[in-house]
């Protein structure tokens, strides 16, 4: 039985878990940060829609032997943790990293080996100011889980069952898992990276047929690099378009991070689809033009060029 859980990472999906598995039936959850960040989530805490939480803090070393381990960092701080992942783990230990990109798990399994990882990712839309997040109206914050091959084993996967379906918290099993995963790659990478690199909300979309175009050239990169990959992705972005209930003013994680001056996911997005493109052999210039704008606006924000 899952118990005790260590949360790497206190932002907009890290908050969903801190808040969701706190003081359910026999949870135990805690955040992991050191030194800096350590005080800071002590003092301050997380302000949630308006609420504010003071989550228990340890460090990595105290969170040795921890049931669950959920990494909610930003994909460019993975690799910074793999350390603190390693100092955590027991034998026992389950993890779950719930990114929108297509490869952390990987990341994680070339430290820590596969055995003990299940696949998963989060549908969320939320706003983040310095501590405070606000889950946007309309997207209802899941975590979608399940099993793929070669990694992790059923009995992690109905221990992690149970912990959702004793706490309540919101879910959803995907016996197909790669292929929800690599979906919702589609959908980030044909909404979040325009909307970043031109500066507009989620409606231009479906009111500019230049950002609709954008969208689709970029979306149309992802769908040909998982088809040559052998991947199953099923993602229509003209119909999600029609359907999706998310609010047309909403501002995504890209565009939220330019705006706040931090360094952008841009590596896990566009990166990724650039990356898997040559090796799959697929051309993708929109992915790489888009990588290398949004590169550009970082060095902007950070001073570099003006």
């Amino acid at each position: 039985m899952i118990n005790n859980i260590a949360v790497i990472g206190a932002g907009a999906v890290g908050s969903f878990f801190l808040t969701g598995l706190s003081g359910k039936d026999n949870t135990h959850i805690w955040a992991v940060a050191s030194s800096e960040r350590g005080r800071r989530l002590k003092q301050d805490g997380i302000c949630i829609n308006g609420t504010r939480l003071i989550p228990e803090v340890r460090t990595p070393e105290g969170s040795k032997g921890a049931d669950l381990v959920i990494i909610c960092v930003k994909y460019g701080a993975l690799q910074g943790v793999l350390d603190d992942l390693q100092v955590i783990a027991d034998d026992h230990t389950i993890f779950l990293c719930p990114m929108n990109g297509v490869d952390s798990e990987e990341i994680i399994a070339g430290r820590l080996g596969k055995g003990h990882i299940l696949h998963s990712m989060m549908v969320i839309a939320a706003e983040r100011t310095g501590n405070a997040v606000r889950y946007n109206d309309g997207v209802i914050p899941c975590i979608h889980y399940g099993l793929a091959d070669g990694f992790g084993s059923k009995e992690d996967l109905e221990e992690v069952t149970e912990l959702f379906r004793r706490t309540g918290l919101t879910c959803k099993y995907k016996e197909e898992i790669i292929t929800a995963i690599w979906n919702k790659f589609a959908l980030n990478i044909s909404t979040n990276i325009a909307q970043a690199i031109i500066g507009t909300n989620y409606g231009s979309y479906k009111t500019s047929p230049h950002m609709n175009a954008l969208g689709q050239k970029l979306c149309d990169e992802v769908l040909a690099v998982a088809e040559a990959a052998g991947i199953t992705c099923t993602f229509d972005n003209q119909r999600a378009l029609k359907t999706l209930g998310t609010n047309n003013a909403a501002r995504f994680s890209t565009l939220q991070d330019l705006l706040a001056g931090r360094h952008t996911e841009v590596d896990m997005f566009c990166g990724a689809v650039v990356r898997l493109g040559r090796e799959y052999q697929v051309p993708t210039p929109f992915n790489e033009f888009a990588w290398h704008a949004i590169k550009a606006l970082e060095e902007k924000n950070d001073g570099l060029i003006f």
